[in-house]
């Protein structure tokens, strides 16, 4: 084996003696680049490698910081065939890697090379306006799953066969039979580790022309080491999170980066992280202290398609996902499990009382939904997000029997022209005034009001519901029909001062896990009035009275016009009327302290124990006083 020495000079604080042994590639694709448009030329990268030719070596020059300044440089000159790269120098060659072998460069520091190619088939997606470079070679390694097989001529080819492919991430090129293999993992898949295996003859291509929309990604911490070089070094970046976004928006598919390890306020990128990097040998400098390099965990885009009846939230991931998307608050019930799949769906109502809607304002919605990757457990894997939907409600005319779409075309209008009213959802005492925190069994009561004094709206509401704060237990108080459930626990639904006004009275509850009880409905505006509904006694319900109620819960037909069903929603805390003792001790475990027991049981003792020492004291006294007139006056 041939070795040789090559000194490079870094404008950090490294000057860069590299080892290199002689390693024989397969021929470049650097072939037609005097006939290739300026737009069609990009380059094939090889981590851990150079083209030792002093030779054939067309500039050095030292203070370049980025691949994407140093393949610039070659770019421009119709004589540079390809470039060697380490963090702070760049070497432009005249010669690229066929009948010359690459030469392995991976101590103290690994360099990067890169090959100028032609490549026509992909300027759409691979352009220089697009990515740095087109595609990374790992020489001697072979993926063994794929979803086709083609026969072609030549790698290069293999590679822009990936690119008619929209899920193609890598292929596998086989020189001698010229099999060429197409597969939609790449080295940063969840499982790409068992997937790659050794294989002389074979190249392994990994593309760098995924087109990356807006998405959010997570990033991992790896404490006290950075990688030997970086694909980018950015100075004056103020933040951490500054430079997180340099990340994510870089010309190349970035995965690390580290900040203000190298320098103040310098900014490192990768386009390589662990998994992605371990055929070099040692590429981390271990370093002690605070200094991490930030790795990007799995991506997500994620779209909100807002339609008239709730938010259908879709998540593409860039790899595999297995797990669940859920509402923050409403993690049992609304919900969808995914199984292998790098698209899946969360479709939230704006009336299902399963999930957890709020309305931020008049025509704004929104709800928090977490991405969990385990069945059972959060890690810190996952994520969550905020989706957001918003409608124009302005000068809106009222539809008959037409759901609102996100365009808010008006398929059919009324006569009269109203505004959708902003109702709300109020907790109060039986007189109205508002009520925030309450003890068990205070009187109270729920108030379903229009806010508008004048609008020509009234009110019906179904499916009440109380939960606690904690999603574990609920209670129906209205059903699907509008009827109370439980005369005992929640009266009818009667107007209050106004057909706009619907009240129920109760006396103040809460559950065992939680002192915040939430109620929510489903209440729908209508005019010019609604019907009331006739609630007939249930026997099961434990209630003495043999009348029926009516309440104004449910409409009894169709002949008034409405508008779509809203989900209106209030908390309070309520608290229990149970209370420990002013110096805040509870006792022993599972024993309650009872008001008026211990109060007066304490002084007692206290009492008791006070006459005991002043009579003790009393009879010490008596017999001292005995004792000294008998030695006074003895016999």
């Amino acid at each position: 084996m041939l070795c040789m020495t090559m000194v490079g000079v870094s404008r950090r604080t490294w000057s860069t003696v590299l080892a290199c042994c002689l390693l024989p590639l397969p021929r470049g694709g650097s072939q037609g680049l005097d006939r290739c448009d300026e737009e069609d030329i990009t380059f094939e990268l090889y981590t851990g490698y150079i083209l030792s030719d002093p030779n054939n070596v067309l500039q050095t020059k030292s203070g370049v910081l980025s691949v994407e300044d140093c393949a610039g440089l070659c770019r421009l000159d119709p004589r540079c065939k390809s470039f060697n790269f380490e963090t702070g120098l760049c070497v432009t060659l005249t010669a690229s890697a066929g009948p010359r072998p690459l030469t392995e460069a991976r101590f103290p520091v690994f360099s990067l090379h890169g090959v100028k190619v032609c490549l026509p088939d992909g300027t759409e997606q691979c352009g220089a306006a697009r990515s740095t470079w087109a595609m990374e070679v790992l020489p001697g390694f072979k993926l063994n799953k794929f979803f086709t097989s083609e026969q072609v001529n030549s790698r290069l080819h293999c590679f822009t066969r990936c690119l008619q492919y929209s899920q193609c991430r890598s292929v596998s090129y086989q020189g001698r039979s010229g099999e060429c293999l197409l597969s939609a993992e790449d080295r940063f898949s969840t499982r790409f580790s068992s997937l790659l295996y050794a294989d002389s003859e074979a190249d392994y291509v990994e593309t760098n022309c995924v087109p990356e929309e807006a998405r959010s990604c997570e990033f991992r911490k790896l404490s006290g080491r950075i990688l030997k070089t970086a694909d980018s070094v950015i100075e004056r970046v103020e933040s951490r999170d500054q430079c997180r976004r340099m990340c994510t928006q870089a010309p190349f598919r970035c995965h690390s980066f580290d900040w203000g390890v190298t320098g103040e306020q310098v900014c490192r990128l990768s386009h390589h992280s662990s998994s992605s990097i371990s055929s070099v040998s040692d590429p981390y400098l271990e370093l002690e202290g605070s200094s991490s390099t930030y790795e990007m965990g799995p991506c997500y885009n994620v779209t909100v398609n807002c339609t008239g009846t709730g938010m259908l939230t879709r998540v593409q991931t860039s790899s595999l996902f297995n797990g669940k998307i859920y509402a923050k608050n409403r993690p049992h019930s609304c919900i969808t499990d995914v199984r292998d799949s790098t698209d899946f769906e969360l479709d939230i109502g704006y009336n299902d009382v399963s999930c957890d809607v709020r309305q931020d304002k008049a025509g704004g919605f929104s709800t928090d939904i977490i991405i969990q990757h385990h069945d059972m457990i959060i890690t810190n894997a996952d994520i969550g997000l905020v989706v957001r939907c918003e409608y124009d409600l302005s000068n809106s005319s009222l539809e008959t029997g037409v759901q609102m779409s996100t365009d808010m075309l008006n398929l059919g209008s009324a006569d009269q022209l109203a505004t959708p009213p902003n109702i709300t959802l109020r907790i109060s005492d039986r007189r109205g005034a508002d009520v925030y925190s309450a003890k068990v069994g205070d009187p109270l009561a729920l108030r379903f009001e229009i806010e508008d004094p004048s609008s020509p709206y009234q009110l019906f509401v179904r499916e009440l519901v109380a939960m606690d704060g904690k999603d574990t237990s609920e209670i129906l108080l209205v059903d699907a029909l509008g009827c109370p459930t439980d005369p005992s626990i929640l009266g009818a639904l009667t107007p209050v001062d106004s057909p706009r006004i619907l009240q129920t009275n109760f006396d103040a509850f809460k559950f065992p896990t939680s002192e915040l009880v939430q109620f929510r409905a489903l209440v729908t505006p209508c005019i010019p009035h609604c019907e009331p509904v006739v609630c007939q006694p249930d026997a099961a319900t434990g209630s003495s009275s043999s009348t029926s109620t009516t309440s104004y819960g449910r409409r009894r037909k169709r002949s008034s016009e409405e508008v779509d069903t809203r989900l209106v929603a209030n908390v309070m805390r309520i608290v229990d009327t149970f209370q420990f003792d002013e110096s805040g001790q509870q006792g022993d475990p599972g024993v309650r302290v009872q008001p008026g027991v211990h109060q007066i049981a304490g002084p007692l003792i206290w009492i008791t124990l006070l006459c005991c020492q002043v009579m003790i004291l009393l009879l010490w006294w008596i017999l001292h006083r005995r004792k000294a007139r008998h030695c006074k006056h003895p016999g």
